[in-house]
């Protein structure tokens, strides 16, 4: 029988106050402290419906746990305190605060009987009210010693020798002399003699009780109060009363002394548990948010103020789209919905914050929704780890391997050029030298001309060629570095066609120098004529024959825009992404299979940004390409 008792007290406890624990926070902690206390133990939640009672109150009160669970505590009034006295309870641990007083109580059985209770709020770990924890002493002999007189001594004398750790003195006021002294704890304290009133007052005043202090103020004006000192380990208490004698005009006190050390400890244990979890929020070395459905904080810790720059105070009045950065809003607003709807109970990623000082703070933010028994979610938890330096030490390695791979690209590169597109260019310009003089005079005239003419296209190429690989060299080792002064682009692109010239004439393409002649921009003259006579190089290259390729110039207060637009073979996006990048450049043949090596547009990139400028390109397959460079027009 007692066995299936057990069992359905389990079963209640799992059923019904899984959840009021696990908003208590230490689940573990708590409830071991209050299942092996011998103290009764009473929870109740905000309304004042009883969740919870331990063995040792079901075992004082007569009931069960299906009788207590559900109902108010007034099951258990006797009816013989006033209601003001409930009232002024209500009031107290309504506003956070603890209660400590009498109660006297109805058994299930109609009996009496009488505990000293603690009653004190329990909160989450956000701060709020949970519930009440009522920690019970039964004081019921106590009040039986009060009832005694000295006439009946025998009868005193017998309930303190079957009370545990209890002891009692009868005192009498003036002169000042202990009467009686019986009890366990009187015979632990002393030993070898019943105590004077002298030795009593020696071995308790260090500790914060005198007794000849305790005659005078209470007794002799006929109140009760309850005294408690710590002694060591211990904790004592003394109940201080008067004492009725007959007719006696002596006037007499009892002192009621007990060890509620264990008594003591459930409380402190309650106590450290809820400090314990206050001191584990506000000191970890993470950042912890508590925010409402609409992500309002409502309550912070120490570290995530830290992490931030705010004060708690001015995070408690803040949205947590205030920190976050603006551009990222859209990206976390899935996640949010998925724990608020409870879709997820929890979610983890990296999200981008905004600190006082509007520095970037890169957070590992763990989430976590808190519901209400209804399964609603009530509240999101973030636990925010630091890790904008792990960010920035994980991009400066990114950029680094970045860096390595275009450094070892380029040297593949620039070993490809000199191997192959440097070296076949002389390998021709020799072969059709030696046809040329091996028999010059019988050559026909048209045929060296034929030949002068291919050497010398020939020569101009890998001179392009040689020219871009020194410039682009020199810009390797920082052997160069722009002269920055204002320059007519007019005349510039004059110069450039001129150079270019033949190579157009080759392909009956027109070139028109459409740039308005007072058209200035600050740049490196040298590094300007680079630019436009590549960027023209190329568009001749994937023009048609008998084609044109304008340049013209646009501006606004602060910059030129040079537009170099042929009406060519143009370009897929894919070639667009890899155009100026060294490892990824494969240079297309022209539309007369002119062949390149991509390094001369790689140059034009690289220099248009030491001029402080930028380079853009619009193409279509089957519709030609635009160059626009945009250069400052005042230094």
């Amino acid at each position: 029988m007692a066995n299936t008792k057990n069992q359905q007290y389990n079963l209640v406890l799992t059923q019904r106050l899984a959840r009021i624990f696990d908003s208590l926070g230490d689940v573990d902690l708590l409830y071991n402290q209050m299942e092996t206390s011998p103290h009764p133990v009473l929870i109740t939640n905000l309304t004042g419906e009883i969740v919870y009672a331990n063995e040792s109150l079901l075992s004082l009160s007569g009931y069960t746990i299906n009788e207590l669970v559900g109902k108010n505590p007034n099951i258990l009034k006797s009816g013989d305190q006033p209601e003001n006295f409930y009232k002024r309870l209500w009031e107290t641990i309504e506003q956070g605060e603890q209660f400590e007083n009498r109660f006297k109580n109805r058994r299930k059985d109609g009996s009496y009987y009488w505990v000293y209770s603690t009653i004190k709020p329990l909160r989450k770990i956000n701060g709020d009210i949970s519930g009440f924890i009522s920690i019970q002493e039964d004081i019921t002999n106590l009040i039986k010693l009060e009832s005694q007189s000295l006439t009946n001594e025998v009868v005193l004398i017998n309930i303190v020798k079957n009370l545990p750790k209890t002891g009692i003195l009868i005192v009498e006021v003036s002169p000042e002399s202990i009467y009686m002294a019986e009890g366990e704890l009187i015979h632990e304290f002393f030993p070898d003699k019943s105590p004077d009133f002298g030795n009593f007052e020696k071995l308790f005043s260090p500790f914060g009780f005198s007794l000849s202090k305790a005659l005078n103020k209470i007794c002799k004006n006929g109140d009760s109060r309850r005294k408690k000192i710590f002694w060591g380990n211990r904790t004592i208490d003394f109940l201080i009363s008067p004492l009725r004698f007959g007719g006696s005009s002596k006037v007499y006190c009892s002192v009621i002394i007990r060890d509620v050390s264990d008594y003591q400890r459930v409380i402190e244990q309650v106590q450290h548990s809820e400090q314990q979890l206050e001191a584990i929020f506000q000191n970890a070395g993470i950042g912890i948010g508590i925010l409402n459905p609409g992500g309002d904080y409502i309550r912070v810790n120490n570290g995530w103020a830290q992490m931030t720059g705010y004060k708690k105070q001015e995070l408690v009045k803040m949205n947590v789209r205030s920190l976050l950065a603006t551009d990222d809003l859209e990206r976390y607003r899935p996640e949010f919905y998925t724990l608020l709807k409870g879709i997820k109970d929890r979610h983890r990623m990296e999200m981008r914050f905004v600190r006082k000082n509007k520095e970037i703070l890169w957070g590992d933010v763990s989430m976590t929704s808190m519901k209400n028994s209804k399964g609603v979610v009530t509240a999101i938890i973030a636990v925010v780890s630091d890790i904008t330096d792990h960010k920035k030490n994980r991009e400066a390695l990114e950029q680094s391997e970045k860096e390595f791979r275009e450094l070892n690209a380029t040297k593949d590169r620039l070993f490809s050029i000199l191997a192959h597109d440097l070296k076949n260019p002389f390998g021709a310009i020799i072969g059709l030298s030696e046809l040329a003089i091996e028999a010059p005079d019988e050559t026909p005239h048209e045929k060296a001309i034929e030949y002068l003419q291919a050497i010398n296209t020939t020569a101009s190429q890998a001179n392009d060629l040689l020219h871009n690989l020194l410039e682009w060299s020199r810009i390797q080792t920082g052997a160069i570095s722009p002269v920055l002064v204002h320059n007519d682009i007019f005349e510039i692109v004059e110069n450039s066609i001129e150079l270019v010239k033949i190579m157009a004439a080759n392909k009956q393409i027109n070139i028109h120098n459409k740039i308005a002649s007072s058209s200035y921009a600050v740049c490196d003259l040298e590094m300007m004529n680079t630019i436009i006579r590549n960027l023209l190089t190329n568009a001749i290259k994937y023009s048609h024959e008998s084609s044109s390729i304008e340049i013209t110039s646009t501006e606004n207060e602060d910059y030129l825009f040079i537009h170099i637009h042929d009406f060519g073979i143009g370009m897929t996006k894919k070639q667009q992404n890899n155009l100026f990048s060294m490892s990824k450049t494969d240079s297309t043949p022209g539309t007369a299979s002119e062949k390149g090596t991509g390094l001369g547009l790689i140059l034009v990139n690289d220099f248009v940004k030491m001029n402080n400028g930028t380079i853009k390109l619009e193409s279509e397959p089957g519709k030609g390409t635009i160059f626009t460079i945009k250069l400052p027009r005042f230094g």
